[in-house]
């Protein structure tokens, strides 16, 4: 169980780093459309990111495999591993409350590094 846990969280992180590399590419390239057109397109690309930020890239991933079409069986991630153990919840609760606590641990320490991040370069108010 830990060897599948800790390769569904390599497998995880990895995958939710290249898609915030090319969400990063995304927003730039719609960043530059947005301000080069400006008026109708502009507020269309506006809604569009907020609707994108409303939704972190590792619970969208999560998302993903809970449907099945994230990472397939050999492989391992851990929304897999919250998937594959949600029919069997009440005879081992373990297997799903393991990878869930990994997860919302992952959650909390992105957002609270995002929230230092920010406090860190934000200027202070007097």
């Amino acid at each position: 169980m830990l060897a599948r846990l800790m390769q569904g969280l390599l497998v995880s992180i990895g995958l939710a780093v290249a898609v915030a590399i090319f969400d990063f590419l995304l927003g730039v390239s719609i960043g530059v459309l947005a301000g080069y057109y400006g008026g109708f397109l502009d507020q269309f690309l506006a809604r569009f990111t907020d609707l994108n930020l409303a939704f972190p890239t590792l619970l969208f991933l999560i998302m993903l495999a809970g449907i099945g079409l994230g990472i397939q069986p050999p492989g391992s991630s851990l929304g897999l591993m919250i998937a594959s153990a949600t029919p069997n919840i009440t005879v081992y609760p373990y297997e799903i409350l393991l990878p869930s606590a990994v997860l919302t641990i992952l959650v909390l320490a992105f957002s609270f590094l995002g929230d230092a991040i920010q406090d860190a370069f934000s200027p202070q108010q007097v």
